[in-house]
């Protein structure tokens, strides 16, 4: 009796482990078979412009930019590498949570190493539950979590030439729409501050530290919104700075402040900038970070001669 209760046991276990390996195995394989096979929206890639931000083919990236749809509607890394010739991408997303940019850091400097990491502030505000640490991170490890719904890609895109043609952009969004905001006095002085959530301000210091660990500064930038910005907000990230011992730079006031035209500079009533303003947001930035952290001109280095093509077909895309 006793030898059959130890035989039932041991034949429990072995279809648990069993079931458990088949489960396993079958994970493993469907994720990846989701898994896209480019950098690209058309190929399933949840937020493509981000994921096609993860290193340089010919020579290394100087400076990262991550956060939000904000980031990447003012970034443009071609025309800061006109202005200052240093190389940079931006890993943005629409709706961007920091435990999501705390994921894509973590990616892009597995394969760069960049002298600077900007972090856009919009980002540090947007609050997120409390299970989607642990959500991403099931998105992390096991990717058919995040590409569940791919299956309708496979047959059709996978077998088909990868659609890669907005990647010489390097993460930067075009947009020409203009439609002039009216809230132009969103900066007026006041002591009032906007306390960044706390759970904000643990991935933010995650983040801080990594930069730091892989040898890049963390940068806080605010870019022009006359939508998501305000001087409470300002005070607030300008305190979490001085705690974290972060260099913070606001787009909107100061002796940074860029000269944006809310009539002609935005697309979408102040919420975002357009191609106009995006370009006095990098033409400022580049001069500031180039000055600030010493970065390095590749405009002679024959290591980045794809960035000079790519800056001939960007200039002959937005009319330059």
């Amino acid at each position: 009796m006793r030898n059959q209760k130890l035989r039932a046991r041991l034949g429990v276990a072995l279809t648990a482990l069993a079931v458990f390996l088949v489960v396993a195995g079958l994970l493993a394989v469907t994720s990846w078979a989701s898994l896209p096979k480019a950098d690209a929206h058309e190929e399933g890639t949840v937020d493509a412009t981000a994921h096609d931000a993860t290193g340089e083919k010919n020579g290394g990236l100087d400076v990262l930019f991550i956060g939000d749809s904000e980031a990447y509607s003012a970034f443009s890394p071609l025309e800061m590498w006109g202005e200052s010739g240093f190389a940079s991408r931006v890993i943005a997303s629409h709706g961007q949570r920091l435990p999501y940019g705390y994921t894509l850091l973590r990616e892009a400097l597995a394969t760069s190493s960049p002298r600077v990491v900007v972090i856009e502030t919009n980002s540090v505000y947007s609050s997120f539950s409390t299970l989607d640490p642990s959500l991403r991170f099931l998105q992390d490890h096991v990717p058919i979590f995040e590409y569940h719904d791919r299956w309708k890609r496979i047959l059709t895109h996978d077998l088909a030439k990868p659609d890669n043609s907005r990647a010489y952009l390097r993460g930067f969004v075009v947009n020409r729409e203009a439609k002039p905001a009216h809230n132009v006095n969103y900066m007026a002085r006041t002591r009032e501050v906007s306390v960044v959530p706390r759970e904000n301000q643990e991935y933010l210091r995650l983040m801080v530290d990594y930069c730091r660990a892989h040898g890049a500064t963390p940068v806080l930038v605010s870019t022009p919104s006359t939508v998501n910005w305000s001087t409470p907000r300002h005070n607030g990230i300008a305190r979490l700075a001085r705690r974290m011992g972060v260099d913070y730079i606001d787009l909107n006031r100061g002796r940074h402040k860029v000269d944006i035209d809310w009539r002609t500079d935005t697309r979408d009533r102040g919420d975002h900038l357009n191609l106009s303003g995006a370009t006095k947001v990098s033409r400022e930035l580049s001069a500031l970070l180039s000055r600030r952290y010493k970065l390095p001109d590749h405009h002679n280095d024959p290591t980045y001669a794809t960035w000079e093509e790519d800056l001939d077909r960007y200039r002959a895309a937005v009319g330059e």
